[in-house]
């Protein structure tokens, strides 16, 4: 019970950030969907939360450790709405913890990290996915022992011909 981590992909990722603790205000009331339980999360893919102005206003109070996956074409488009890898980014960068890592893959797009082998083409496809089973590894066994350092600096190093833009530990 003390390992527990969520993890979502796309929306399901902001639910994740809200478990972690993003609080959304409701006429003028922020609910509060924090679960104590949860000691980090992964965010893949994450949108910014739908009509809402400010990411750090509801992205501030999450002080978890945080992993956030994203690649360069990973583009949300439906009718009416349409939102591109830097609203992934700016979602990354409104977190409130210290402790946080970004990936971003070169290509792709928003379903590559679905069940769909193709989506961002079949090669692509299969490398980001093996890359991010490493860098998941790699935080949740930092997370599990308080030092992260080591793994993912290592990583991007890896993974330098599919990687466009890493933050993490110096």
């Amino acid at each position: 019970a003390g390992r527990i981590v969520a993890a979502g992909h796309s929306y399901g990722a902001n639910t994740t950030l809200l478990a972690a603790g993003a609080r959304v205000a409701r006429d003028g009331v922020p609910d509060d969907l924090a679960d104590p339980r949860i000691r980090a999360a992964i965010a893949i893919s994450a949108p910014p939360f739908y009509g809402e102005p400010s990411p750090a206003a509801i992205l501030s109070g999450v002080r978890l450790p945080s992993l956030h996956v994203t690649c360069t074409d990973d583009v949300i488009r439906i009718p009416g709405y349409w939102s591109g890898v830097e609203d992934r980014v700016a979602v990354f960068e409104a977190i409130g913890g210290e402790r946080k890592v970004l990936a971003v893959f070169s290509g792709g797009s928003h379903s590559m990290f679905t069940d769909r082998a193709g989506a961002g083409g079949p090669q692509l496809n299969a490398q980001v996915k093996a890359a991010t089973r490493e860098l998941t590894t790699a935080f949740l066994r930092g997370v599990r022992d308080g030092d992260d350092a080591a793994a993912l600096r290592a990583w991007p190093r890896r993974h330098a011909a599919i990687v466009a833009r890493f933050v993490g530990p110096a």
